[in-house]
């Protein structure tokens, strides 16, 4: 089809097949097929091929695929980060350097990734997202080789922060470049599970860390843990290249694995609400899920008085497999509240884009308030029971909250390929976030330790891990606050300011030509009353 139609033709109900099709017939709506072959010239749909079954069959297949490699790259940035905080805690014991040093050490990889979250997000968008995750990746396999073990002067102290910079300016793109990856590969009925299950990759890679890491420091050293980490990020860099490059060389070459468009609405994306809530939602799970990451094994020793090395293989990891069963659990909550509150499926009088927010705020907010009850409980805990149970709670929490901010960036920034330069605008204030947190941490516990004469319950109840753990517990119940005020179920026109609300999900590019039907058909219709599902790859290779 090279242009628009002059008429619109009569409507046909399609026999059943997916449940859009389905919900369409209900309502007496053109099918699938009809759609793609009616678009408007000006429709995002023109000259886009119709799903057929073995389309739709490569399509869940990439989803798929896509879900794996997405779980070992996110698997193994955590096995990383989570695996230097235990290595850096036993090398500044060594060493004998204070927590002033320590937090220097471990901030040094936040400044280096907020300093690179929007420049990244926007290489990522300019060269393609597969080269950036490769780059990343090979960057994080190089600078572990070079990362020294030990901290035996001023020399090894800086190249050690130089180094942690150097990793955060490579995984600058990581996260942009992943949501965009997956807001393209993952259709919009699999949208919560599959980007929930993608993300737990961050949690298990924490927990087998926190598991084997002290034991590997405590007998070979942290060399061998950098070299090991090496290796592995390698090899991820290999199978990833492999498969990329197959896809998008293949029939059907995905968007996924290149660029976005160019033109990119920064004042939307910072500005409007819909932005805003992801910021906000990850701002408050990045300040305190780094403050755990980065100090739980300073929290198990100093306040719970055992090491992680001392609580044996299991423990270390109950907290993060409560938060990667939980991340899990959140993606599914969301999928399964969803589908109770549409009204194609139960008759609730909502719009399918108002299930997803109310479903949203409702996972969101009830992870950041569970998890603001874990803080205190950390904060009220003396024995390893107590904090063990509350470290798993807050995680668990935590975890559970993805379900509902971290899926928002496809939402409502999807369907014009934007949800990685959104990601990256929200990461680099969580990632500043991050920095304060780890910080703020350092100070505090640095000066209750020197002020109480150093001991541990001097730097735990008597003022330090009581004012880190209320104010972690302060960010949460703000984070699930203004989240329920600005998030919004689909997409949003960031390039309008003036416009507010969902202009219709990334599925909702479809209301254009079904819009069009039934305006030549003299009916009116919500354009929010369509089925999220967005027009991704059907086999059409649309871009270079």
């Amino acid at each position: 089809m090279s242009g628009g139609r002059a008429s619109s033709p009569a409507l046909r109900v399609p026999p059943s097949g997916s449940p859009i099709q389905n919900a369409n017939a209900q309502r007496g709506v053109a099918s699938d097929t009809d759609m793609y072959e009616n678009a408007d010239a000006d429709s995002p749909l023109m000259g886009v091929p119709a799903p057929t079954p073995r389309t739709g069959q490569r399509i869940r297949a990439r989803a798929v695929a896509a879900t794996f490699f997405i779980f070992w790259a996110t698997f193994l940035t955590y096995l990383e980060r989570q695996g230097f905080s235990v290595s850096v805690t036993e090398m500044a014991r060594v060493s004998g350097v204070d927590e002033n040093v320590k937090a220097s050490i471990l901030g040094a990889f936040f400044w280096g990734y907020t300093l690179m979250q929007i420049p990244g997000g926007a290489l990522a968008n300019r060269l393609g997202n597969s080269r950036a995750l490769t780059f990343t990746f090979l960057a994080l396999a190089v600078v572990n080789l070079l990362q020294p073990g030990e901290l035996t002067g001023a020399v090894s102290v800086s190249t050690l922060i130089g180094c942690r910079v150097l990793i955060g300016v490579a995984q600058g793109a990581l996260f942009p470049a992943i949501h965009a990856v997956l807001a393209d590969l993952i259709p919009s009925e699999s949208r919560s599970t599959l980007v929930s299950v993608a993300s737990s990759g961050m949690f298990a890679g924490s927990a087998v860390a926190l598991s084997v890491s002290p034991l590997v420091v405590q007998h070979a050293g942290s060399r061998v843990l950098f070299l090991a980490i090496a290796a592995m990020a390698g090899l991820w860099v290999c199978m990833w290249h492999v498969w990329s490059e197959r896809v998008r060389g293949g029939p059907g070459g995905t968007e996924g694995m290149s660029s976005a468009p160019g033109s990119i609405p920064w004042k939307g994306l910072m500005f409007k609400k819909a932005g805003a809530a992801c910021t906000v939602g990850n701002c408050a799970f990045s300040y305190v899920s780094i403050f755990m990451m980065n100090y739980l094994p300073s929290f198990c020793e100093k306040k719970l008085g055992t090491s992680l090395a001392g609580m044996g293989p299991i423990a270390p990891l109950a907290p993060f497999l409560a938060m990667f069963f939980c991340t899990i659990g959140g993606g599914w909550l969301a999928s399964s509240l969803i589908q109770r509150w549409n009204p194609n499926a139960r008759g609730v009088e909502t719009s399918t884009v108002g299930a997803v927010k109310k479903a949203r705020q409702a996972v969101n907010g009830a992870g950041f308030l569970l998890a603001a009850v874990g803080s205190v409980a950390m904060a009220l805990s003396s024995d390893l029971a107590t904090g063990l149970v509350s470290m798993c709670l807050t995680l668990g929490a935590l975890g559970l909250s993805r379900g509902g901010w971290a899926v928002s960036h496809i939402d409502v920034a999807g369907r014009d390929g934007l949800a990685g330069v959104l990601m990256a605008v929200a990461n680099t204030v969580a990632a500043a976030a991050g920095v304060v947190a780890t910080s703020f941490t350092g100070a505090v516990l640095s000066a209750s330790t020197s002020g109480e004469g150093g001991g541990a319950a001097a730097a735990g109840v008597g003022g330090g891990w009581s004012l880190v753990l209320g104010v972690n517990a302060v960010v949460c119940v703000i984070g699930a606050v203004l989240y329920h005020w600005w998030v919004e179920g689909g997409a949003v026109d960031f390039f309008r300011l003036g416009v507010t609300g969902s202009s219709a999900s990334l599925s909702n590019s479809l209301s254009g030509s079904v819009g069009a039907v039934e305006r030549g058909a003299g009916e009116r219709r919500d354009r929010e009353d369509l089925p999220l599902s967005p027009p991704v790859d059907w086999g059409g290779d649309h871009r270079e």
